[in-house]
């Protein structure tokens, strides 16, 4: 082969390794940032869920605590202290059912007497038999036990600094709702105690009822 058409076939041969190389590089390139653009998706993904969890969460928190205000705002009330220990259905219904129902929005209502035994039950405004609360009954049964507790243990049984309350979400078989539980104390202790430990009242509202503000208020999508 004459110098002239070795030297070009050398040089042809060098020519198709660096094409070759920088096809390579390229497709390594290609390969690089197609991966960095999933991690970075997935990041930005990771971090958009976290800011909505924590979005959620505080709503949530929220929610539990004007619960807590809704419960307590009838449960330092010596007339509701005197007829749940009589167990007076009638007066129940119009200042607890109706009242957390119709001003507060609340869903369901639950009262307790003196030993802890539920003794009435109220949705959407309307007294309902106990029985049709056999899912959520045993679901804020620890609540209940709870604040009972407490309440006895408290050295004061009256005002404020005696009302006990919890506020949780709870599983109602499958339907979780929003819950806030309280004893019902006495104004102040002048009013007369009563034997046994206080009554308990329990309302709530249903979480289905919430999950849409979450997408309305918070742009939280398919909450």
């Amino acid at each position: 082969m004459a110098p002239m058409v070795l030297k070009a076939e050398i040089g042809r041969r060098k020519l198709l390794r660096i094409l070759a190389l920088m096809v390579i590089a390229a497709m390594a390139l290609a390969v690089a940032v197609t991966g960095l653009t999933a991690y970075s998706a997935r990041v930005i993904d990771t971090v958009q869920r976290e800011a909505e969890i924590k979005l959620v969460e505080r709503r949530v928190a929220r929610t539990l605590g004007r619960l807590r205000e809704d419960v307590n705002s009838a449960a330092v009330w010596n007339d509701a202290y005197d007829a749940m220990r009589t167990g007076d259905q009638v007066w129940m219904q119009i200042n607890f059912g109706d009242y957390y129902a119709d001003y507060m929005h609340h869903d369901v209502t639950l009262a307790y007497d003196v030993s802890g035994r539920p003794v009435y039950a109220s949705r959407q405004s309307k007294p309902v038999p106990l029985s049709s609360e056999a899912r959520l009954i045993p679901a804020v049964a620890p609540l209940v036990e709870a604040v009972r507790r407490e309440g006895l243990a408290r050295p004061v049984r009256a005002g404020l600094e005696g009302v006990v309350t919890r506020q949780a979400v709870v599983l109602a078989g499958s339907e979780p709702y929003f819950v806030s539980v309280a004893t019902v104390v006495r104004e102040s202790a002048a009013h007369p105690l009563g034997p046994g430990g206080d009554p308990v009242v329990v309302s709530g509202i249903r979480a289905a009822r919430f999950l849409p503000d979450l997408a309305a208020d918070l742009g939280v999508e398919a909450p």
